[in-house]
């Protein structure tokens, strides 16, 4: 998952957070009307319309190819200025909290991302062992196409995206996590883990559980 997708989550948890202080927000055609959460100072006024463009840009950016392009042109140039004034309003501080927030954000989704192509891919394992008489590939490079259309791509915490498949005459332990950010497969027959795959990463989740042990 990347930042284009994780922008429009932001504007969407900014709208769906503000359910403090009673004041209601312009009713969506999608869903309920939402509540502003107002801080000291902060005019009631403002909210709604920070919540309204906050809604309408958050559309724009995903229905930009069905608007005329000519007037995107102009507004576009519209919404650079003040984009450059809101960020002078919010100033370094508020906005590499914001950032930190993100990047959480960005980091949780591609764990979540990698930890379900580990469930294809060990399904597609179990259907290959049961549909060889109990066996298992040399390497799961072998799933694909008939199993897999491809081997996934991981994009691991603190690695490049990936989808390299590392060979282990196994068993699964620290020792043996080399930390590509890729694949890791027991190929042994003669080990007791022959046919497992995991994670090849030894970072931990917000559980506090290493990758690997998944």
């Amino acid at each position: 998952m990347n930042r284009t997708v994780i922008l429009p989550l932001l504007l969407t948890l900014a709208v769906c957070r503000a359910d403090a202080a009673g004041e209601e927000a312009p009713a969506l055609s999608t869903q309920p009307a939402v509540t502003a959460e107002l801080i000291p100072g902060q005019q009631p006024g403002h909210a709604a319309g920070i919540l309204s463009a906050l809604k309408h840009l958050s559309i724009l950016l995903n229905k930009a190819s069905l608007v005329d392009q000519k007037e995107l042109g102009k507004v576009a140039g519209e919404i650079d200025k003040l984009d450059a004034r809101v960020k002078d309003l919010l100033g370094p501080a508020i906005l590499r909290e914001m950032e930190e927030q993100e990047n959480e954000l960005l980091v949780k989704a591609r764990m979540a991302a990698a930890k379900a192509e580990l469930l294809n891919v060990r399904t597609a394992l179990i259907t290959y062992y049961g549909n060889t008489e109990g066996n298992y590939p040399a390497t799961p490079a072998e799933l694909v196409p008939e199993y897999l259309p491809a081997m996934p791509e991981l994009e691991l915490p603190q690695h490049a995206k990936t989808a390299a498949i590392e060979l282990s005459s196994g068993p699964v332990t620290g020792e043996r996590i080399s930390d590509t950010g890729g694949w890791l497969y027991i190929n042994d027959p003669k080990s007791a883990g022959f046919g497992m795959i995991v994670l090849n990463c030894s970072h931990k989740d917000d559980q506090g559980i290493e990758l690997y042990k998944y």
